[in-house]
């Protein structure tokens, strides 16, 4: 049995997403040259953590490379749970979430993202 869906809500404490430089609140539209933003989660998609694997209060961190298309170009961890299901779910839930490119001089950019897991209670 897997835990997911509402079930998974009340299981993860937390499933966030930190960017690796300061968010930068220029948006695109108001781009000018020298400006850039960095890569932004636009849905997260939440761990699929098998139950017999769940441990409580622990978490995942996966480094995302991000292409100027959006799409993930690479996912590894760089702080690992301590458990191979737990860091593995977070690597898929990494990879299926979706975001939005960094930009420099107001174009799209490769950049990377830090997408964390946390289990809860």
């Amino acid at each position: 049995m897997k835990i997911n869906g509402p079930a998974l809500l009340t299981a993860i404490l937390a499933a966030s997403v930190l960017a690796l430089q300061a968010p930068n609140a220029e948006a695109q539209s108001n781009c000018s040259p020298g400006s850039g933003s960095d890569v932004k989660v636009v849905n997260a998609a939440a761990p699929d953590i098998p139950k017999a694997d769940y441990h409580a209060n622990v978490y995942a961190t996966i480094l995302v490379t991000v292409g100027p298309n959006g799409r993930v170009v690479n996912a590894k961890v760089a702080r690992s749970s301590g458990f191979a299901a737990i860091d593995h779910a977070a690597i898929v839930a990494a990879e299926g979430s979706t975001y939005a490119p960094a930009t420099s001089n107001c174009k799209p950019v490769t950049g990377q993202y830090l997408f964390q897991v946390r289990t809860g209670p």
